[in-house]
């Protein structure tokens, strides 16, 4: 029984690993266009649990970043002095593709979205 216990600690790291695996690999790479004559200014994307710092993006410019929502979760883009314009998309924790957003610093003018749940 000594034995078996000595493989306890190992056991219990590679459960933590495997279940922790989803959120440190994958994710959902979200890709923002501008499509306005304006600069978007100190972009903020958010999800559920999480905020990602994306700066500024130039007319016409695009940003990319990788998203791991902690749970259902859809997208909010933050700028300051104006209203978070919400994209319309669904993704969860987990969840692995591609969304693809052109906004202007007032609307969302368009969401193309290819996510599925990342079995392993």
């Amino acid at each position: 029984m000594k034995k078996y216990l000595s493989l306890l600690p190992a056991l219990a790291a590679l459960c933590l690993s495997t279940a922790c695996e989803p959120a440190a690999r994958g994710g959902v790479a979200f890709h923002l266009q501008n499509a306005g004559a304006e600069p978007m200014r100190q972009v903020v994307v958010h999800v559920r649990g999480r905020s990602y710092a994306v700066g500024d993006i130039a007319a016409g410019a695009s940003a990319s970043v990788t998203l791991h929502p902690r749970g259902e979760s859809h997208i909010e883009l933050a700028q300051p002095g104006r209203p978070r314009l919400v994209v319309d998309c669904y993704m969860d924790s987990g969840y692995t593709g591609s969304i693809h957003a052109s906004a202007t610093t007032e609307r969302i003018v368009a969401v193309d979205a290819k996510v599925l749940f990342a079995a392993y």
